[in-house]
């Protein structure tokens, strides 16, 4: 009898070490889904303070273009139209312009023997 309870100690023993065993490596892989789970919220996050930016430039851009200071400068700008009492002015194109060539220079080449041409060369640089 008392090795069947000296057994039954053990195998008491040896169950609860498997079931703490068991519990640890439960609680290990919570912590690592919850470390995966924070960091996505975490992209999440970002991701919305960017879309977040995003309709707030937009709704500006919006209430801009639906302004009268927008559409005067559209009316103005690209639809070329003008307000009432507005002198247009429309530049007409002049006659053809043509420059006159500036003459330029005439150069002289002077026929120079062979010890000249390499003198040239050698100290002034210039063929």
């Amino acid at each position: 009898m008392t090795r069947f309870l000296e057994f039954g100690k053990q195998l008491f023993v040896f169950v609860g070490l498997a079931v703490l065993i068991i519990m640890v490596m439960d609680f290990n892989n919570r912590m690592a889904e919850l470390t995966r789970l924070r960091a996505q919220q975490e992209r999440e996050l970002l991701s919305m303070n960017h879309l977040v930016a995003t309709q707030i430039y937009l709704e500006t851009q919006i209430a801009y273009a639906t302004s009268e200071p927008a559409v005067e400068a559209w009316a103005r700008q690209e639809g070329h139209l003008i307000r009432d009492g507005d002198v247009p002015v429309v530049p007409l194109p002049g006659e053809a312009f043509a420059p006159t060539p500036t003459p330029l220079p005439e150069q002289y080449q002077t026929d120079l023997s062979n010890w000249e041409a390499w003198l040239e060369w050698f100290f002034n640089n210039a063929p």
